[in-house]
């Protein structure tokens, strides 16, 4: 039987590398490594994020040790299961929106710490932008927050870029999640996902108070045929306590 499992695992390995826009950092990622990490809990407080230091960060993608388009991976089911189990496919993969999934998960309300409004204008960022922001016309806003059960429990991050001439008109109160906001001003918006990814970040690791590797993803809200916002998750492991294991293979 071991046997058997250990050529199962190496032909999923062989599938994911093989497909086209999917990227494996090193060719070949070893999941159960990534997986008993991130089983350790820090003992670090979850604390607001320091982004008054220019030299440093300022916004916080996860460093991508695999990464594949959403038109990719509905297209290749197989792949999805293989990575995912269908708690977690529907949190990182659904359309819907992530602040009611949360709420439905913990049967709390879901709270928007916001800890950044900055204007950026159109200058590059460190690190760069997702590619997707470059439709959102300029001059940019950047917004962050930890989105929270009613405890405080950070479930997850959120990064996101606007037009800062018309986010007022989306986002009167930014202590509001971007979904309730849009619900209150009767904003009818399309959203497409661009890209999953999994990969570590030291910064979210003391802001979660979990290690890493986390699920992230970035999607596009459309409104009226126009790009309106490009957002950036990522998810504790915490999340795991509702949606169980976030890997769901055993290598």
């Amino acid at each position: 039987d071991n046997n058997n499992n250990s050529s199962s695992s190496s032909s999923n390995n062989l599938l994911i590398n093989r497909l086209g826009d999917t990227k494996a950092a090193s060719g070949s990622y070893d999941w159960t490594d990534a997986r008993r990490e991130s089983s350790k809990k820090y003992t670090l407080k979850p604390s607001t994020i320091n982004t008054t230091d220019t030299t440093t960060k300022q916004w916080y993608g996860v460093d991508a040790l695999w990464q594949s388009s959403e038109r990719l991976l509905m297209a290749r089911g197989d792949v999805t299961r293989s990575l995912l189990s269908p708690a977690w496919r529907m949190m990182l993969l659904s359309d819907g929106s992530v602040t009611r999934h949360l709420q439905l998960l913990t049967d709390m309300k879901t709270e928007a710490d916001c800890f950044e409004m900055k204007h950026i204008g159109d200058e590059d960022t460190f690190p760069a932008l997702p590619a997707a922001v470059a439709a959102v016309p300029g001059p940019r806003l950047q917004r962050q927050v930890w989105l929270n059960d009613q405890v405080g429990t950070p479930l997850v991050y959120a990064c996101s870029w606007w037009n800062a001439e018309t986010v007022d008109s989306y986002l009167a109160n930014s202590s509001l999640p971007i979904w309730v906001s849009l619900q209150k001003k009767g904003v009818d918006i399309h959203r497409q996902i661009e890209s999953l990814e999994f990969g570590n970040c030291a910064e979210l690791e003391a802001g979660f108070g979990h290690a890493g590797p986390f699920w992230a993803r970035h999607y596009t809200f459309y409104h009226d045929g126009e790009p309106l916002t490009v957002i950036y998750e990522v998810f504790s492991p915490e999340l795991d306590r509702y949606l169980g294991p976030n890997l769901c293979r055993d290598l």
